[in-house]
Parts: C-alpha cells; sequence; structure tokens
C-alpha cells in the first residue's frame, strides 16, 4: 500500500555516537510511530575492559529528561571489530511527533587505549493514529 509519510526520526545523520564518553544523541520524532527494537552498529571497533552500555529513553519533550521513558539497553562487550551489529527487541513504546528519542552512553569504553563509536539504528513502524488525536501534536491547516 502507498503512504505518503516522511521519514519517522530526524537527527544527527551522519554523526556516530561516541562510545568512550557519556555522550548522547538525540533523535527528533516526525511522525507517529512505535518503537520495536534498538540497535547500535560499530563504525570504529570498540576496545574496553569492560562492557559499554547504551541507553535508549523516549522524551514528551525534546531536551528534557522530565518524563522520559526508558525504551531498553544495549550492552556491547569488549573488543568488537566495526560493522557488527548489536540489537534488542524491546516492548513497544510509542512515540508522537515533539518527542524525542535520546541515545546516552551510560558505561562508557575504559581502559587503556578505550576507543569505539556506533550508529543509532532502530527499527520503528509508523502507527496508525491521526495526528487529530495525538496529545502532542497540534494540527493546523492552511
Amino acid at each position: 500500500m502507498y503512504s505518503n509519510r516522511g521519514s519517522i526520526l530526524q537527527g544527527p545523520l551522519g554523526t556516530a555516537l561516541d562510545l568512550t564518553t557519556t555522550a548522547s544523541n538525540e533523535y527528533l520524532v516526525n511522525e507517529p510511530a512505535q518503537v520495536e527494537e534498538i540497535g547500535i552498529i560499530i563504525k570504529t571497533a570498540t576496545v574496553s575492559s569492560g562492557g559499554i552500555v547504551v541507553t535508549v529513553t523516549a522524551r514528551p519533550t525534546v531536551g528534557s529528561a522530565t518524563g522520559a521513558v526508558t525504551i531498553g539497553t544495549i550492552t556491547i562487550p569488549t573488543a568488537i571489530a566495526a560493522g557488527k551489529l548489536y540489537t534488542n527487541k524491546v516492548t513497544p513504546v510509542s512515540v508522537s511527533p515533539g518527542y524525542s528519542i535520546n541515545v546516552a552512553v551510560t558505561t562508557a569504553a575504559a581502559g587503556v587505549g578505550a576507543a569505539g563509536n556506533g550508529y543509532f539504528v532502530p527499527k520503528m513502524s509508523f502507527s496508525s493514529e491521526t495526528d487529530a488525536n495525538l496529545a502532542y501534536a497540534t494540527v493546523v491547516t492552511a
């Protein structure tokens, strides 16, 4: 079936998440959707004395942790080669336009020569909800 909907997320495309610090990237939600799976694809091989943990949350207000809901976490083992994908199937979480998805390194790579970065790779499906029924959407007609 044909759909005229656009992309679900908008964010720091082309910017890898630094796995060596407690950094985060934030993605804007453009369409009503369900997050079904989260993942990190490794761009630069990881070097760490312990597992790296990435936490993904849905935020009702962009840039604010108030009211955030944890979607899930991904644990990346030590010494992982570039190109590997780590995923976590999650209980579906609904997001609406105006929300953001925050991807944060909560346990950074550690030890001598700590290294690594990667891209956020979500699996999301469009929601069938109409814009007028969304709590955070303002419908404007011309």
